[in-house]
């Protein structure tokens, strides 16, 4: 009788070994060591050279589909996290036009139920989405919903949809049960003032693979010592600015853009210099005009103490993530 000793990693509750083709008793022929990466193998006094041994052992992650999610910002600068649903899609039965009243799709199982019942200034919205078109409709009745809103939270409006176009459930049983926290800062111009205050000191747009920082791609009158910001938003009299510059067409300057002889380069209308709590505009507002700085800070879907991705968290977030299977939107 002889014992041989294999290397490993091993789960006690997932070892199989198998001596010949015989499956092995656990804790009789074989046991997995303390150590759990060592397997000892009780062998028969007698061994042919046709004779082999397989160890089998399994992994207790199981195989996750894929899964996806949508970021929806919308008019009031809102962000909200959709799951995407392969079961939650159907078809456009009818073409869509944009003077129709209600819509008919393939499959309105699908859709999210409206209480048709109940009074229509507590009736919560069915929603959803149509070539980039978030539509919300308060009627549903069997594969027709009516009493449509188009267009909103500022999407565009279709004027012509044909049928079999794809139609997405975008309705509150779809949200990722999530929301980043945001913090705002206001003050008001008085004309010269540039410079804001914040709370934090917000980060200089850098690449995200080498870590080197990016500048803007024209300065124009911003310091060379300040930067494009991705973490912050910021409005002046309700218009959001510009975080980047832009290249535009100027009649002004030429009759056409060809060589870019008549395009006339606009600034980004702020920055920051990545070391004080601040934010420089390009442009002083004036006085009395409201300025607005937004910062929206996120937190990370997996555990704290979590090492493993998030197909394998036990978050809320992940469970509801791991629910559906992702079909993208096409």
């Amino acid at each position: 009788m002889e014992y041989l000793i294999y290397q490993g990693q091993f789960n006690t509750s997932g070892v199989f070994v198998v001596l010949s083709r015989k499956m092995l008793a656990p804790n009789v022929d074989f046991v997995v060591l303390d150590n759990r990466r060592q397997i000892k193998v009780k062998l028969p006094d007698e061994l042919i050279s046709s004779d082999y041994i397989e160890i089998i052992t399994t992994n207790e992650n199981t195989n996750i589909p894929s899964f996806g999610f949508r970021i929806f910002k919308d008019l009031l600068n809102r962000t909200s996290y959709k799951v995407l649903d392969g079961s939650k899609v159907t078809t456009l039965a009818n073409d869509l036009s944009i003077s129709d009243t209600s819509i008919t799709v393939s499959n309105g199982t699908i859709l999210t139920d409206v209480d048709n019942n109940q009074n229509i200034g507590n009736r919560l919205p069915g929603v959803i989405d149509i070539n980039g078109e978030r539509i919300e409709y308060f009627v549903k009745n069997g594969n027709t919903i009516s009493q449509l809103r188009r267009g909103t939270l500022g999407t565009p409006v279709n004027n012509f949809v044909a049928s079999g176009t794809f139609v997405y459930n975008n309705g509150i049983t779809l949200t990722i049960p999530y929301a980043d926290t945001e913090t705002k800062k206001t003050a008001y111009g008085n004309g010269l003032k540039k410079v804001f205050d914040l709370d934090f000191i917000p980060s200089k747009r850098k690449n995200k693979k080498t870590g080197i920082t990016i500048p803007f791609t024209y300065q124009g009158s911003i310091p060379s010592d300040y930067y494009p910001c991705d973490e912050i938003e910021v409005f002046v009299g309700g218009r959001r600015l510009l975080k980047d510059p832009l290249t535009v067409y100027d009649k002004t300057l030429g009759q056409d853009s060809y060589k870019g002889l008549a395009d006339k380069k606009i600034e980004a209308e702020f920055s920051v210099d990545g070391t004080s709590r601040s934010v420089r505009l390009t442009v002083a507002p004036t006085a009395g005009e409201l300025v607005v700085i937004i910062s929206n800070r996120g937190k990370t879907w997996q555990g704290m103490s979590e090492s493993l991705s998030l197909a394998y968290s036990s978050t809320d977030i992940a469970r509801f993530l791991n629910t559906t299977q992702v079909d993208l939107p096409k």
